[in-house]
C-alpha cells in the first residue's frame, strides 16, 4: 500500500516532524512522497471489499453517482444505479465513496493518513474531494488544480492510494519531479484554474517547462 501527495507549489517544512526530515525535504523539492505501507493489508481489502458491494447492489447508496466510461464517446456522469454493471470494465470513477460506507470513511479520515498530509499542508486537512478507480485513466499530464483550485495557493494536496501491488502494467500514477517548481500557468481569468479554450497554450507552455 502506498500513498504518494503532490503539491504543486514550493513552501517551507515546518518542525514538530512525524515523517523523516529527509522526506519532508524531499517532497517540497521533488512535489511528491511514496510512503509504502501506510494502511496495512487488511484496511486495503475492506476498501476493495466496499467497491465490491456497491457494484453488486448498485441501489445501495441511491446518491453515489459515477464518471463512467471517461475518455470515450460514450462518457457520462450519473448515479451508480443507472449504469449497467458492464460499466465496471471500462475507465469509470466512483465519486466520493467515503461519504456513503464508513469503512471507506475511516481509511481516509485515520490518523496515519491525517498525520502526513497535516505535515505536508502545515495545518489542518480539509478533503473535498474522493475518487475510487480500477482502471487507469489513460489522462494526458495534466494539474489538479485546474479542477480543485485552493483557497490558499500551494495549499492542495493529493493522495494517491495503492489498493493493489502496482507495476508498469497496471496503469500506475506517474509524476514529472521537480514539476511543482514550475512557475503556474495564468489563464485569461487570472487564475489556474482551467479554460478548455486556452488548454493548447498551457500545453505549450509546459512540454517546455
Amino acid at each position: 500500500m502506498e500513498i504518494l501527495a503532490s503539491t504543486e507549489s514550493k513552501t517551507e517544512a515546518t518542525g514538530n516532524s512525524t515523517l523523516d526530515p529527509t522526506k519532508v525535504s524531499s517532497f517540497f523539492e521533488n512535489g511528491y512522497l511514496v510512503i509504502p505501507k501506510l494502511f496495512d493489508d487488511e484496511e486495503v481489502a475492506a476498501i476493495n471489499a466496499a467497491v465490491d458491494r456497491a457494484w453488486a447492489d448498485r441501489s445501495i447508496y441511491n446518491n453515489l453517482t459515477i464518471s463512467a466510461y471517461t475518455g470515450t464517446v460514450n462518457y457520462v456522469e450519473t448515479y451508480l444505479r443507472h449504469v449497467d454493471p458492464a460499466a465496471r470494465q471500462f475507465q469509470h470513477k466512483l465519486n466520493h465513496l467515503y461519504l456513503y460506507d464508513p469503512r471507506v470513511f475511516d481509511l481516509i479520515f485515520s490518523d496515519k493518513l491525517h498525520s502526513v498530509l497535516a505535515e505536508l499542508l502545515q495545518g489542518q486537512p480539509l478533503v473535498f474531494n474522493g475518487l475510487n478507480m480500477e482502471h487507469g485513466t489513460e489522462q494526458r499530464m495534466h494539474i489538479d488544480t485546474f479542477y480543485m483550485p485552493p483557497r490558499t495557493f500551494g495549499k492542495m494536496v493529493a493522495s494517491w492510494i495503492a489498493l493493489e501491488d502496482i507495476h508498469p502494467d497496471s496503469g500506475p500514477l506517474t509524476y514529472y519531479p521537480k514539476s511543482n517548481q514550475i512557475p503556474p500557468h495564468k489563464f485569461s481569468h487570472g487564475g489556474i484554474w482551467a479554460m478548455q479554450d486556452e488548454m493548447p497554450a498551457f500545453d505549450t507552455y509546459y512540454d517546455q517547462e
